[in-house]
């Protein structure tokens, strides 16, 4: 029996607001952190992401000093608290509905945010999803590390909602210094294309930028580099090529 899919974002969506931030506004009100510390940076990275300029793994680095050096245990009895006093009142009532909707019908549930799982796990089983995508948090002699789990590496992901994903001179850019950045950092490139072909609006520009991508990935290549090619549909012309 075929079965619909759902996927559902956290932040912002389900909660009226944002666990990450919500969740070290708690820490500083409770006294588990250094106030005038954590409340500056908490405060600037929250203005950094509304601005579209957010580092994340310096983001993910300050989040995740707040379980750093304590126990699975520990931070779960925490976590009891800060469900009930803080995340049980931003759950949207509208975005409750729509889920048990869903699970009325059947479908599979899942849920995706970028926010640590440590966050995102319990407040997931409280609403009911079995299905949960979110940063692994790095567990080493029993306590966390404070350190994202898994291996890092360097996404490209065409967008084909504007102008069907063709590639002009910034999208060539853009892969291009995606491509020397996962070769300055030794790490893994994965990009993922959906692209109707060149923007031949921009004329030999647009050409240009197969042989300047193709160039740099051979370089990445030969230095050792891991290079990912994902093909969505539709991806035609010549950055099927590329």
């Amino acid at each position: 029996m075929k079965r619909n899919l759902a996927i559902f974002d956290l932040d912002n969506t389900i909660l009226n607001g944002d666990s990450d931030y919500s969740w070290i506004n708690f820490l500083i009100q409770t006294g588990h952190v250094d106030k005038e510390e954590y409340e500056k940076k908490n405060q600037y990275f929250y203005d950094k992401y509304y601005e579209g300029n957010l580092d994340y793994d310096e983001w993910a680095e300050f989040a995740l000093s707040t379980i750093k050096g304590k126990t699975p245990n520990y931070v779960e009895h925490i976590m009891t608290e800060f469900l009930s006093s803080v995340i049980e009142p931003m759950i949207n009532i509208y975005a409750l509905r729509l889920l048990h909707n869903h699970h009325h019908n059947n479908d599979v549930m899942l849920l995706a945010s970028s926010t640590n799982s440590v966050i995102v796990n319990p407040i997931a089983k409280r609403l009911g999803f079995e299905n949960i995508v979110a940063t692994e948090v790095e567990v080493i002699g029993g306590v966390y590390s404070g350190k994202i789990k898994g291996q890092p590496l360097i996404m490209g992901i065409m967008n084909f909602d504007f102008i069907g994903g063709s590639m002009g001179s910034v999208v060539g850019e853009s892969v291009s210094r995606a491509i020397v950045q996962a070769s300055d950092e030794k790490t893994s490139l994965v990009i993922i294309c959906k692209s109707g072909g060149a923007r031949m609006q921009e004329g030999a520009i647009s050409l240009m930028q197969l042989a300047k991508t193709s160039s740099q990935l051979a370089k990445f290549s030969n230095d050792g580099g891991l290079y990912i090619a994902v093909l969505t549909d539709p991806t035609t012309g010549g950055v099927t090529a590329s």
